[in-house]
């Protein structure tokens, strides 16, 4: 069980988007950044790409 909201088995999905508890910390960091809060690893992941610098040869 997640010891952070008590209401599900403890998985990687769980604790980065379905914890209650989690949750309001990623939409407290997107309001703060200005980006929306993921809900899954394919919208993490489109956002760090975001942030990658070009490569120049």
């Amino acid at each position: 069980i997640c010891i952070l909201c008590n209401s599900s088995l403890e998985s990687r999905d769980h604790l980065f988007f379905n914890c209650s508890y989690t949750w309001e910390v990623w939409n407290s960091v997107a309001a703060r950044s200005g980006f929306t809060a993921p809900r899954e690893w394919d919208e993490v992941l489109t956002e760090l790409e975001k942030f990658k610098t070009p490569h120049h040869s």
